[in-house]
């Protein structure tokens, strides 16, 4: 998921540090979900990251 998250997408209408801190915390919930003991049943992962991949391609595209 990670890779699908990069520097370059960011779009140059949102100030330098708003891209970093979102950046950053994406990839923090990220992390959290991957680390996380929470089951897969359902697609619970995927339903989180989806949500991130929306959120980026929202604020960055």
């Amino acid at each position: 998921i990670k890779g699908m998250i990069t520097r370059d997408q960011l779009s140059s209408g949102i100030d330098t540090s708003t891209q970093d801190y979102v950046h950053r915390k994406l990839e923090e919930i990220v992390d959290a979900v991957d680390n996380s003991d929470m089951g897969n049943g359902h697609g619970q992962k995927e339903i989180v990251y989806r949500k991130v991949i929306e959120v980026y391609q929202h604020l960055f595209d």
